[in-house]
């Protein structure tokens, strides 16, 4: 999967979209969506979606996918639930590429920003200074590099 993340076109003119990421993406977006054992390479299709994003911004419809990228995204978290012991994720998704491709999807009447509200809405009592664990540093880092991914885009 590195190779692909490598390789694959992902920044193409507007007039080779066809012959670029049409030709992939629904196909990766199948196999992301099929997985639930957190492999490795699971983090590169990851990375490869979010630099597919942001250099295309406003060219693909992600709109039937946001359900599942935020419910990977929270799933991400390993937040814990009441008194269970969740199981860690053996990898954990980079914030930088979560929150990169977060900026890129939103506009063009696309509801990722409702979206990125019930996330926060999903993740608010986490913030408190009464919970603590693993998981906080991550939700840290999301909120800081969130900020920073939309400083860069209207930059």
């Amino acid at each position: 999967m590195r190779i692909f993340e490598l390789f694959l076109p992902v920044h193409l003119p507007l007039n080779l979209h066809e012959k670029g990421f049409k030709l992939w993406l629904p196909e990766f977006l199948g196999i992301w969506e099929s997985i639930y054992s957190n492999p490795g390479w699971e983090l590169n299709m990851v990375n490869l979606f979010s630099l597919l994003a942001w250099c295309n911004i406003g060219y693909i419809d992600w709109e039937p996918w946001l359900p599942r990228i935020f419910t990977r995204i929270l799933k991400s978290f390993s937040l814990p639930v009441g008194k269970l012991q969740v199981s860690l994720q053996q990898y954990h998704y980079s914030m930088s590429s979560v929150t990169t491709w977060i900026v890129a999807m939103l506009g063009n009447g696309s509801s990722c920003l409702q979206h990125l509200q019930d996330l926060f809405t999903a993740i608010k009592n986490f913030y408190h200074p009464s919970n603590s664990g693993k998981f906080q540093q991550d939700l840290i880092s999301f909120l800081s590099k969130l900020a920073q991914a939309f400083v860069d885009r209207v930059h």
